[in-house]
């Protein structure tokens, strides 16, 4: 045991400070995590509970108190998400501290953590085996950047990105592995689940799913046994099949709001033909008069059924998809447009980190632990492109990991 702390006493120092670092935050007051913008009930209405202030502090407070009330608190818009069985998880954790009639957040924030520190774990035991400059200072930035308030606070909320976030770290940490031996079930099981998961954490990163399809599609042609070739053709087989079945589980509402969003608050507006772009989505001259609105403005039409059914007749993300394809320099303007206007916005700026009972004034938004985040949204406005360096950085030293 003590020569194996020797070996890996630099790995377990970084688990042992990442773990202080953002429990800190999440667990201790003053709790930081990210205030409800109403969307909480998608996945708490499920499960009967309601925050103690009935959401009258949405967006004002950050509220971990909550109480389970099948009568007053049950509502179910047919939503589906992995947030919703770690929440059933988390309300069985938090009756060991708060009883079967009260929910305290925190519970659901530690399961959320426990999909960083195995992400983080994995990543740590790949890197051991790596040089010094991989060994020591990928750690450090893991650390660095995940334990930014930008991504903790995350872990207090109900969002549904928050399960996408989670297991999106864990599926990277596993492929990552899996890479190095794809021949271990531990490996392969663990991704299967990862996988599945984050397919299942929200309609738009479903399509994640397809990306992980692909990667256990190239282990599968990596050498090795018929038996473990077949595991990953599978593997793959089941993501896809996973991303599949979660875009045909999203409900009508809930598609029609991003679709209208894209379509008649940026595409149709940034375009010199708006009408000629709504012809090609499917709509018409009548449809012009949404120009310059989202789903959210009082008075558009995506609630009324009728109208939204023959919406989603007309159009569809498929026909999204062919626009793109067959209009390449609108995606490449809009993906531009993202880098330099919303990309440098890391946190949202009209949601509280705090609780009230932590003596905090209202939309209050943490400044301790966003030191990465500061950083980034300064380099973000300054010189965008950096991204692209980020992205490629992987491939400089991958080499050195044996």
């Amino acid at each position: 045991m003590q020569k194996w702390r020797q070996k890996r006493g630099w790995e377990l120092f970084c688990f042992l400070l990442f773990f202080i670092l953002v429990a800190y935050q999440i667990f201790l007051p003053p709790v930081t995590g990210l205030a409800n913008n109403s969307d909480f009930v998608y996945v708490l209405g499920k499960l009967a509970i309601c925050p103690v202030d009935r959401e009258k502090q949405d967006n004002i407070y950050l509220v971990t108190d909550y109480f389970v009330d099948p009568v007053q608190c049950t509502w179910d818009n047919g939503t589906v998400s992995t947030e919703v069985p770690l929440a059933i998880a988390a309300t069985y954790l938090s009756a060991f501290f708060t009883g079967e009639k009260n929910f305290d957040l925190r519970a659901l924030a530690a399961l959320h953590f426990c999909f960083l520190l195995a992400a983080f774990g994995i990543l740590l035991s790949i890197t051991c085996r790596a040089g010094p400059a991989v060994r020591v200072g990928v750690p450090i930035l893991f650390i660095a950047i995940f334990s930014d308030v930008a991504y903790t606070c995350y872990l207090n909320s109900v969002y549904l990105d928050a399960a996408a976030y989670v297991t999106l770290l864990a599926s990277t940490a596993i492929a990552a592995a899996a890479f190095l031996d794809h021949r271990s079930r531990w490996v392969s099981g663990g991704y299967l689940v990862c996988g599945v998961a984050l397919a299942f954490s929200k309609s738009q990163h479903a399509i994640l799913g397809l990306v992980f399809a692909a990667l256990a599609l190239v282990l599968a042609f990596r050498p090795a046994s018929r038996t473990v070739r077949i595991e990953w053709a599978a593997i793959a087989a089941l993501l896809a099949g996973a991303t599949v079945t979660m875009f045909s589980l999203t409900t009508p509402q809930y598609r029609i709001t991003p679709l209208y969003n894209v379509i008649f608050s940026r595409l149709a507006p940034h375009s010199d033909a708006p009408w000629d772009v709504l012809k090609e989505l499917g709509l018409g001259d009548q449809d012009l008069k949404y120009l310059d609105t989202h789903a959210y403005v009082p008075g558009v039409p995506v609630h009324d059924p009728a109208w939204s059914e023959d919406f989603l007749r007309r159009t569809s993300f498929g026909k999204l998809t062919w626009f793109y394809v067959r209009n390449p320099d609108v995606a490449l303007m809009e993906m531009n447009r993202d880098l330099t206007h919303a990309a440098p916005v890391l946190r949202p700026k009209d949601m509280a980190n705090y609780r009230e009972k932590d003596g905090f004034p209202p939309r209050a938004m943490a400044t301790r632990f966003s030191l990465w985040s500061t950083l980034r949204s300064a380099l973000l406005n300054v010189f965008p492109y950096h991204v692209l360096l980020i992205y490629l950085a992987p491939w400089v030293d991958r080499k050195s990991i044996v």
